[in-house]
């Protein structure tokens, strides 16, 4: 009886840790991107598995440096990419932000966010895009150009335009 008790004890542990595995292994294909040439001729492998949902530089035209943003999405799990243009055209993915277990009644938000009053191109918020001009960020992050990485941003005083919006 006893040694049938453990045996179950064991097998559950052992779907756990395999469990746990496969989703640190899953996180580390996603951060393996950092640092990787990015082109839409050949992506890497991870991305194919992805569909792409939106673009858009958050430079400004005459900034030396050349920032843009990139969206996948697989099903309910979105990976956000910043990525920086040198002078010969090269893109290189600077960092990779994952957000998993977005509800089909949620967004993930770039470029048209605000922190308070002033638009912010480096947020990214989930929100839910409800019925006002402007959606209140459920979570955020900053792309932080000077480190070159996503950091977790206070979501309180973010929102974002909710394109959805007719007046």
């Amino acid at each position: 009886m006893y040694g049938s008790y453990l045996l179950r004890i064991l097998t559950i542990l052992c779907v756990i840790t395999s469990c746990q595995a496969q989703e640190n292994a899953g996180l580390s294909e996603i951060q393996s991107l950092k640092g990787k040439l990015y082109s839409s001729d050949s992506l890497p492998a991870l991305l194919k598995k992805y569909q792409f949902t939106e673009s858009s530089q958050v430079s400004p035209i005459d900034d030396p440096e050349q920032f843009t943003v990139f969206v996948y999405r697989l099903q309910n799990d979105y990976l956000v990419l910043f990525t920086l243009r040198e002078t010969d055209g090269k893109e290189w993915i600077q960092d990779v932000l994952s957000i998993t277990g977005v509800k089909q009644t949620e967004q993930v938000k770039t470029v048209l966010c605000w922190e308070g009053a002033v638009n912010n191109v480096e947020l990214i918020a989930l929100i839910n895009p409800g019925r006002e001009q402007h959606s209140k960020a459920i979570r955020a992050w900053r792309f932080n150009r000077d480190k070159r990485k996503f950091e977790v941003h206070a979501a309180e005083n973010v929102s974002c335009l909710n394109e959805g919006y007719a007046g």
